[in-house]
C-alpha cells in the first residue's frame, strides 16, 4: 500500500508545539514532531543503489591497473592515482578482496572516468561485484602532499560477512599477492 502523507494543514501540527503521531497507516511520517515526507530513496526495490552521481571511483583489488578485472573499466578511464581510504579493513576472499568498515586504510587507485556511457558503466560493475558489496560515497586520499580528500564511489562489504575472512594486515592487495 502507497503511504499517504499529511501536511501541517491536514495535521495542525507546528514544529516544536505538540508531537504528532509517528505513524499513519503503518507509514513513518514524523520528523521534528510535524509529518513531513521521507528522505528521496536510495536503492531501488532490489536494494541496489540508484544514485548515479558523477563522482570518481576508488578501486582496492581485481580492478585496480594491471588486475584481472581492469579491462572492464579501461575504455572509460580518463586518468588514475593511487589513493587510501582510512576507516576500512582489507580481507582476502581468495581471487579477490573485500573492504569493510573497521580499523585500518586501504590503498588502492582512484579512477576518473569519462561521462559517456558512466551510469551504464556503474550498474556493469554493480552486476560485476555481486549482493556481497554495495557501491557508496566515501572521502578518499591521494598520495601526493597536499591533496585535499576526493570524493568517490567504492564498493564494500558488510562487516559481519567480513570477520570470517582473512585480513590483509597491509591494506593493500598488491602486497598481498606479491606474498608467496
Amino acid at each position: 500500500m502507497a503511504c499517504a502523507f499529511l501536511t501541517e494543514s491536514q495535521s495542525g501540527c507546528s514544529v516544536g508545539l505538540h508531537p504528532v503521531t509517528t505513524t499513519f497507516r503503518g507509514c513513518h511520517l514524523v520528523r521534528n514532531e510535524c509529518p513531513i515526507l521521507p528522505p528521496p530513496r536510495q536503492t531501488d526495490r532490489m536494494g541496489r543503489m540508484n544514485d548515479y552521481a558523477y563522482l570518481p571511483l576508488f578501486v582496492y583489488g581485481t580492478l585496480m591497473t594491471g588486475q584481472p578485472a581492469f579491462d572492464l573499466i579501461a575504455r572509460a578511464v580518463e586518468r588514475s592515482a593511487q589513493a587510501r581510504l582510512p576507516g576500512l579493513a582489507l580481507y582476502d576472499v581468495g581471487r579477490y578482496p573485500l573492504a569493510a568498515p573497521g580499523e585500518g586504510t586501504v590503498y588502492g587507485e582512484i579512477h576518473w572516468l569519462r561521462p559517456v556511457g558512466y551510469v551504464a558503466l556503474l550498474k556493469e560493475l554493480e552486476l560485476y561485484e555481486g549482493p556481497e558489496y554495495r557501491r557508496v560515497r566515501q572521502m578518499v586520499y591521494t598520495d601526493e602532499a597536499g591533496e585535499a580528500p576526493i570524493e568517490v564511489w567504492v564498493f564494500i562489504g558488510e562487516r559481519a560477512y567480513a570477520s570470517r575472512l582473512p585480513r590483509i594486515s597491509t591494506g593493500d592487495w598488491r602486497t598481498r599477492l606479491r606474498t608467496p
